[in-house]
């Protein structure tokens, strides 16, 4: 078992959405599921030698926390101010996640509990992707200025990380600027 499962005795369906998408308030969030049918949901679709295709179906319990979880750009936008306001986790734990380590070879390791620690023009920047078959997602958060850029796409043929990454770094460009 899970430390959450021996703790809640919950599957991780459910404390989730109890305990992260319901307590926030992110109604369109959830455990990923092909037997619902869920209005406006983005279908996923691959890149195949003949063209598109309907992506592979998937039991989500093989990807499980790794990449089971469906959301919108709205309800990130709630995850994201949860974090920032420490709604979730405690002051201490979120710095945790958000810092770079040192491996014992001395080499810095910048990936800080699901999280890339890196910098953009001089700006701290955290960094989250996913991909499951037919689906890629990146976000890219600038805590010093407050900049959220989500990109999210229903092929998997097709990484958003660098759109979203150029996006904002045109947006911090342009902040810096006007403050000069």
């Amino acid at each position: 078992m899970l430390p959450y499962q021996l703790v809640s005795g919950e599957t991780y369906e459910a404390f989730i959405q109890k305990y992260i998408f319901q307590k926030l308030g992110m109604p369109q969030s959830g455990y990923a599921t092909d037997r619902q049918v869920i209005n406006k949901r983005a279908y996923g679709y691959q890149k195949k030698e003949s063209g598109y295709v309907n992506r592979t179906v998937i039991n989500f319990s093989v990807p499980f926390s790794s990449s089971a979880l469906m959301s919108t750009l709205s309800d990130m936008l709630i995850w994201q101010n949860a974090l920032n306001k420490n709604l979730l986790l405690k002051a201490e734990y979120s710095q945790k996640a958000f810092q770079k380590y040192r491996l014992n070879n001395g080499d810095a390791f910048t990936y800080g509990y699901g999280w890339h620690i890196r910098e953009m023009n001089g700006s701290a920047t955290r960094e989250h992707g996913g991909s499951v078959f037919g689906f890629k997602s990146m976000g890219v958060y600038i805590p010093g200025e407050d900049i959220y850029v989500l990109g999210f796409t229903n092929c998997d043929c097709i990484s958003p990380t660098k759109i979203t990454q150029d996006i904002a770094r045109m947006v911090l460009e342009t902040i810096k600027k006007s403050r000069r």
